[in-house]
């Protein structure tokens, strides 16, 4: 709910609306491991990791927080699926994600996603909803 996925030539894009900056930035997470990843049960352990990231703008700011998830996914093997921002200012992004280890409670259902790029990345205010769009590197 409040992602779309943008066709795009080579890479994957999508789209998130909602009505508070912090809600932008949960809609981006999810969009982006909904390119690659599924849960495969809903009783499958679910880990959390905390994410505390700082940048200069709301777009700098959205490509630490995505590019930490990322990493966080990665070291510990998660598929993260759950998204929970509490803090979204000028420099700053304070939030949690919470998924099932990779096997066991998730599948892949596409190619990886690599990177965050900053081709066609913006976030911005449109009446009375954020919007970002995001392309990712596959």
């Amino acid at each position: 709910m409040g992602v779309r996925f943008l066709e795009h030539t080579a890479d994957a894009a999508i789209e998130v609306r909602s009505r508070s900056l912090e809600g932008c930035f949960a809609r981006a997470a999810a969009g982006m491991f909904a390119c690659f990843t599924a849960p495969a049960t809903k009783t499958a352990a679910r880990q959390s990791v905390e994410v505390d990231v700082s940048a200069d703008g709301p777009e700098e700011l959205m490509v630490a927080w995505l590019e930490e998830l990322l990493y966080q996914s990665e070291v510990k093997g998660l598929a993260l699926h759950e998204f929970a921002v509490v803090q979204v200012s000028s420099s700053r992004v304070k939030g949690s994600a919470r998924g099932p280890k990779f096997g066991r409670g998730a599948v892949a259902v596409g190619s990886g996603v690599k990177a965050v790029t900053r081709h066609g990345l913006e976030v911005r205010r449109i009446g009375a909803y954020w919007q970002a769009r995001v392309i990712f590197d596959v």
